[in-house]
């Protein structure tokens, strides 16, 4: 399989928009960020240098010192943060390697924006990205959260085939997220395969976190949705290995259906008009309880990585 035929697949990161491989951000390594001063005892934060971040994502070095805050005064879940490897950017996402050895992840975010999604500090589900504090700074803030291996946009940009009980496996774990989000009065307004994370052996979460906003908001009250279409079209992703129809939309249907269950092409259908409750319980989504998408994660990496190396001069 060729770069041409590859950069017609979905592989695209959050913030990054539609652009092929060929259009890829390279990996930037950025700056090591240690304190800029020794932490008093009435701060609960640590000072950091900060790298914050230009219209075009880019890191522009900043020597203020930023503390972390936990919100509505919740105890937070690590200690505090006492520096960070900026290891390379992606879009409006910085990895991070901290002191510790563990990778965060730092995103810019507005205090609005934050607002948005404080119940997620203050409960957490496994299908959901874990925000785990807000950094405050005078000319850039940052939400920071768990760091997953891979997206599955990722994954559906290499040439790998999904069986059709890992799909069903991954729907059932997007599915389950949002009805948590509904829970907690929260909703993800951008479900696609680009903001759905995983992780080894068979961790797959809603990534995205800016995206998830309170639900109801005086404005659209009167508004039927139905969140579980963007399922629908993960599982199209899926099924259709990322290929783009002629129109450049993603396909309604599927293409093949006899390459598929009857089970399938109903599950796909009915994402449009039913319930998350409802499509939780359909055969589809409950398949064998061992997906093993471990291999899936690895060749996804693998690919990736191939992909954004350079060729040699």
């Amino acid at each position: 399989m060729d770069l041409d035929e590859l950069s017609n697949r979905y592989t695209r990161w959050p913030g990054w928009g539609g652009a092929s491989i060929s259009q890829r951000l390279p990996i930037r390594p950025l700056s090591l960020l240690t304190p800029t001063s020794p932490p008093s005892p009435q701060n609960t934060g640590e000072g950091l240098n900060s790298n914050t971040q230009s219209s075009e994502g880019l890191a522009n070095p900043d020597k203020r010192g930023i503390t972390l805050a936990a919100a509505s005064n919740q105890p937070h879940p690590q200690p505090p943060i006492s520096g960070f490897l900026n290891v390379f950017q992606a879009g409006k996402v910085s990895l991070c390697l901290k002191r510790n050895g563990k990778v965060a992840a730092l995103r810019v975010a507005t205090r609005e924006q934050f607002s948005e999604i404080q119940a997620l500090i203050r409960s957490s589900h496994k299908n959901v990205i874990q925000i785990i504090g807000y950094i405050q700074h005078p000319k850039v803030n940052y939400i920071q959260h768990e760091y997953l291996e891979i997206a599955l946009n990722e994954i559906i940009g290499c040439p790998i085939l999904f069986p059709e009980p890992q799909i069903g496996y991954i729907c059932h774990e997007v599915l389950s997220a949002l009805e948590f989000l509904d829970s907690v009065g929260l909703e993800h307004t951008k479900i696609e395969s680009s903001r759905v994370l995983l992780s080894q052996p068979n961790t797959v979460k809603v990534g995205d976190a800016l995206s998830i906003r309170r639900k109801n908001l005086p404005s659209e009250a009167s508004q039927i949705s139905f969140p579980a279409a963007g399922v629908g079209g993960i599982a199209l992703d899926m099924m259709e290995n990322g290929i783009l129809s002629n129109n450049g939309d993603r396909a309604a249907a599927l293409t093949h259906p006899q390459h598929w269950t009857a089970s399938a092409s109903d599950f796909i259908r009915n994402t449009s008009c039913s319930a998350v409750r409802l499509l939780l319980q359909h055969p589809f989504v409950n398949p064998s309880p061992n997906p093993n998408l471990t291999e899936a994660i690895i060749m996804g990496i693998t690919c990736a990585q191939r992909m954004w190396t350079p060729h040699d001069e």
